[in-house]
């Protein structure tokens, strides 16, 4: 029995011993004699490094009102990393994503492939038509490079086109290599000459379509797709760091689907998309994003942005790019060499990019808006009512500017036409063939003739100067005659309509009438050089200081004449510039600018549209704050004396119809700009309310507007939005055909703007 339990025991202890053998003898098989083998497994674990966007930051109003936020959706995109390195099967398994999408329970499209040809596998001509986009050429110019094609480019009507050749009935139609342009027949013999034919055989044995002999691996229909596919995934620098996208906004459906196909080579990336809350308002000062663009790649390289980055293109989304973009993250993904992922590690956090708070009330912004082409319309109510041509009914385009008087804050940018970013894609050909421009900001850009809401700086500046006092009267005789001898006497715009005179005025009673020969003295007296000093310093001709591109129009003088190589400025020319004419262009918010000064005394605040920078978070980074741009001088006595004036023309001028009955005191001055005999003239009215402490200014300009008082209807509906007004009567269908206006363009007696004298 005791034998019977020690063999059973021996029996044990020897399968025991042969396990471990067994182990053992692995052991050594792996470590030892198959270490050719096993360090292959090893090599071939790689760790790849990938982009983890930044969100970028978002916009919102004074008030915290969204604009502008970020939209996340899944696109499906080719991963470079998990694609596999030999052309038959990198094509096979873009043909099985592909496949595999198509036959997906919904329907999604893909994203557009663009290719430099024409027709169908294998014969294709080149698609001049492709070579219109400078971004197409500028990606078919870097492929020709890497394939070592020289770049020829041919020549077509004057132009040379960045690629190597284009092929008409195989007719070489002409090179430019850096020496004279050869006839064809000369260079069919040029083995420098390379067609489109050459290259697109070098193109499809680069992407695997044909085998050694030439014979085509695919059919035609598959063998055309992988082509185009390929061409474009290469000409966008597809690879680790730059993924391709292959369908945009695809649900989670399509995702599972996807992984439940067990394919290679896609990932599914997030992306932020910006979605404007309110569509179609405020789209001139917002601005959009995009890819980077050609002229700007070097610029962003150097930055260290990816060349596939989104970067704000204009407006805001540009002005603001280095505080919106964020820091992207980088992810280290480790996989096998079968192309499975087997690890990642975030290396480095994403940081969002902060969040941009304007100075734009969106409230008002909206009312803006809204107002231009109100406006535009009560204009055409009065045109059709006085039944003549030239009063309006060409009226067709506009701009609106309000900033905050005490601190240079602009509160409302308004351009009419607008559009709406959310579909300014669909629309861009629309929108670009439009004769009224609508995505030029005329709010910044826009420069026009001020007209008579140029005389409060003529006259600010004769009674800071002495050159007249308050009560001091010039008597207007309809035609101004001190310059007779040399036979330009310009005349006041109410002797040509209707041969009268203003009479004795003083400067209170000038603005209030806008006499024209008043002005005309008090600009002489005042010279160019003095006049022009005070504009300055007022913002006229000058920068604003806003943060987004504007122009800053011409304030008319010798200095600009010289400048731009024009015509001498002669002593005439003083007078034709002191009623707001010559060579005076200036844009809605100079205008706005200036009159703001002029209420502070002749401080000029810079006029600023960022109100402050915050983080993700909340946390307030910087804010901006009130900075003195200029200063001249004003007394408070004088600026009193303008002011009322101002109000003056608000309640019993040509604006009277229009602010009758207002709940509060306001100023304005109306501007009428001859554009030529064959359209209305322009239309220009700068406003400021309350009276007594003024907060705003507003400044709107209706081109063909053909009244300068019938433009103070916008400013009117601003102030009413502003304020929180409720109004009894509205006067938008009141029919107003006084014709009783300031006219300031030519007023003389034929010399354009001035002359000898």
């Amino acid at each position: 029995m005791e034998n019977r339990h020690t063999s059973r025991l021996l029996s044990l202890i020897a399968i025991f011993v042969l396990i471990c053998l067994l182990f053992a003898a692995r052991l050594i098989n792996v470590q030892i004699a198959a270490r050719d083998y096993y360090p292959l497994v090893t090599d071939g674990v790689r760790g790849r490094v990938v982009t983890i966007q930044a969100q970028r930051g978002e916009i919102f109003d004074c008030n915290g009102t969204p604009l502008v936020k970020n939209e996340y959706s899944y696109n499906i995109t080719l991963d470079r990393g998990t694609l596999p390195t030999s052309n038959a099967e990198e094509n096979e398994a873009l043909l099985r994503i592909y496949e595999k999408i198509s036959g997906s329970e919904a329907e999604y499209e893909f994203s557009e492939i663009k290719f430099p040809g024409r027709g169908t596998f294998p014969e294709y001509e080149l698609d001049e038509s492709f070579l219109e986009s400078s971004e197409n050429k500028r990606r078919f110019s870097r492929l020709l490079t890497t394939l070592e094609i020289e770049d020829i480019g041919t020549v077509i009507d004057g132009q040379t086109y960045p690629y190597a050749a284009s092929v008409f009935e195989n007719q070489i139609s002409g090179f430019y290599m850096g020496r004279e342009l050869h006839a064809a027949s000369e260079l069919a013999n040029d083995p420098t000459s390379v067609t489109f034919d050459y290259i697109i055989d070098v193109l499809t044995k680069r992407y695997g379509l044909v085998d050694g002999d030439g014979e085509p691996l695919y059919d035609a229909r598959t063998a055309d797709f992988l082509l185009r596919l390929r061409y474009d995934m290469e000409s966008r620098d597809f690879s680790v760091r730059v993924p391709y996208t292959v369908a945009e906004n695809v649900d989670i459906g399509l995702i599972t689907y996807l992984k439940e196909g067990a394919l290679r080579g896609y990932s599914v990336e997030v992306e932020a998309k910006r979605v404007y809350c309110e569509p179609g308002v405020a789209s001139h000062i917002l601005g959009m994003t995009g890819k980077i663009q050609s002229e700007d790649v070097e610029m962003y390289t150097e930055l260290g942005y990816p060349l596939d980055a989104i970067v704000g293109v204009s407006g805001v989304e540009l002005a603001f790019e280095d505080k919106l973009h964020g820091m992207d993250g980088t992810m280290v993904i480790t996989e096998d060499e079968y192309g499975n992922i087997i690890g990642q590690e975030i290396t480095e956090e994403p940081v969002a990019g902060d969040d941009i708070y304007l100075t734009i009330d969106i409230d008002l912004q909206r009312a803006a808006e809204k107002a231009l082409y109100d406006n535009i319309e009560y204009i055409h109510a009065q045109a059709a009512a006085i039944g003549e041509e030239r009063n309006g009914e060409d009226a067709n385009a506009g701009a609106i500017a309000t900033i905050d008087v005490k601190t240079g804050a602009i509160r409302a940018l308004a351009s009419y036409p607008t559009y709406d970013l959310s579909t300014y894609r669909d629309d861009l050909a629309e929108l670009s063939s439009n004769e009224a421009r609508p995505l030029v900001n005329r709010a910044l850009a826009g420069t026009y003739p001020p007209g008579s809401t140029f005389k409060p700086a003529v006259a600010a500046a004769a009674l800071t100067e002495g050159i007249i006092t308050p009560t001091e009267t010039i008597v207007d005789e309809g035609i101004y005659m001190y310059y007779k001898d040399s036979g330009y006497t310009p005349r006041c715009w109410i002797y040509l309509q209707s041969g009268r005179n203003h009479g004795a005025v003083n400067v209170s009673e000038a603005l209030r009438v806008s006499c024209n020969y008043f002005f005309y003295d008090i600009g002489r007296r005042l010279t160019i050089q003095t006049m022009n000093r005070y504009c300055r310093a007022f913002g006229l001709g000058e920068d604003t200081g806003i943060e987004l591109p504007e122009k800053t129009g011409a304030l008319a003088g010798p200095d600009y004449r010289t400048e731009h190589g024009l015509d001498n400025w002669n002593p005439g020319d003083t007078l034709a510039a002191a009623i707001g004419q010559s060579d005076n262009l200036f844009t809605p918010l100079q205008l706005s600018v200036y009159m703001s000064a002029l209420i502070n005394g002749g401080v000029r605040y810079r006029a600023h549209i960022l109100d402050s920078v915050r983080t993700f978070s909340g946390e307030t980074l910087e804010t901006t704050g009130t900075e003195i741009k200029s200063q001249i001088e004003i007394s408070q006595a004088t600026v009193d004396i303008i002011l009322n004036a101002m109000s003056e023309v608000v309640e019993s001028g040509t604006t009277a119809t229009l602010f009758d009955n207002y709940p509060i005191k306001v100023g304005g001055k109306t501007g009428t700009a001859q554009l030529g005999s064959n359209s209305s003239d322009n239309a220009v009215f700068v406003g400021f309310a309350p009276l007594s402490d003024p907060e705003i200014v507003t400044t709107c300009v209706i081109e063909h507007g053909s009244k300068g008082a019938w433009a103070g209807m916008a400013v009117r509906d601003v102030f009413t939005n502003y304020f929180d007004l409720v109004i009894e009567s509205d006067t938008d269908t009141d029919t107003d055909t006084n014709t009783d206006t300031d006219t300031d363009a030519n007023t003389d007696n034929g010399a354009n703007g001035g002359g000898e004298a």
